[in-house]
């Protein structure tokens, strides 16, 4: 039986080579789409209808995980409502791929010291940049990109796996299409689940901002707009 399910934005792994350059607004999707090995499945995971066909344990008559069904639905922050995490950040590293072998391979190599800062970076860049109608180095000056570059080099503490999970995903050009067997695209998804206690994160990541310092040739805009966010930083987080 298919599970539908409502169109959710994925977002990948944050290219670590690409926080060195400025990120215009057409540039700033190649941060969560690099060009391998995401560019073949883009158009399928870019808001088009999807449901679970199958994952992993299904054949021992598990349910499809919580955590799972609450980041197909709305993302890092609907896992967050659940019991089990409150207290805590949730963030998840995607993996597409036609192989399930290939897939289960990269999740048995995941290194969560070496992938945490690209999977908190993900989601600092979102936060920077969500609503944003120009470039965010326009915007906030030099602060943006020093901050995307002390994100991306920085050691969490106390960050720590939590589960993993493999997906297979139908997907179609619409919903009658998965109805009617049309049209359709099956891919295996592998997800993995890290944590870090809220307070942690915050504490840590308020002294990486607070260490970063403006530049001469910041105008009083940028700095007005990287103060606003910084204030308010945590509500939309």
């Amino acid at each position: 039986m298919l599970r539908f399910h409502a169109v959710h934005t994925v977002t990948f792994i944050v290219a670590m080579t690409l926080v060195s350059c400025t990120l215009t607004p057409q540039t700033a999707e190649e941060v969560f789409f690099q060009t391998e090995p995401y560019a073949p499945y883009k158009p399928y995971l870019e808001g088009t209808p999807f449901a679970v066909n199958d994952y992993q344990d299904k054949n021992e008559g598990a349910p499809l995980p919580a955590w799972v069904d609450a980041w197909l639905e709305g993302g890092a922050r609907m896992i967050e409502t659940l019991p089990e995490y409150r207290g805590l950040y949730c963030f998840v590293m995607e993996q597409p791929g036609r192989e399930l072998t290939a897939l289960q391979h990269w999740a048995a190599r995941f290194n969560l010291e070496r992938n945490f800062p690209k999977m908190a970076l993900q989601r600092i860049f979102k936060r920077w940049t969500d609503n944003l109608t120009s470039s965010p180095d326009l915007v906030y000056g030099s602060y943006f990109e020093k901050m995307l570059k002390a994100s991306a080099a920085f050691f969490w503490q106390n960050a720590k796996f939590d589960a993993q999970c493999w997906l297979l995903v139908r997907y179609a050009n619409d919903s009658a299409a998965l109805n009617e067997n049309l049209e359709q695209t099956d891919l295996y998804r592998m997800l993995i689940l890290a944590v870090i206690d809220i307070k942690t994160f915050q504490n840590e990541l308020t002294i990486l901002f607070n260490n970063i310092a403006f530049e001469r040739t910041d105008s009083r805009a940028q700095i007005a707009a990287t103060s606003q966010m910084l204030s308010t930083f945590w509500q939309g987080f």
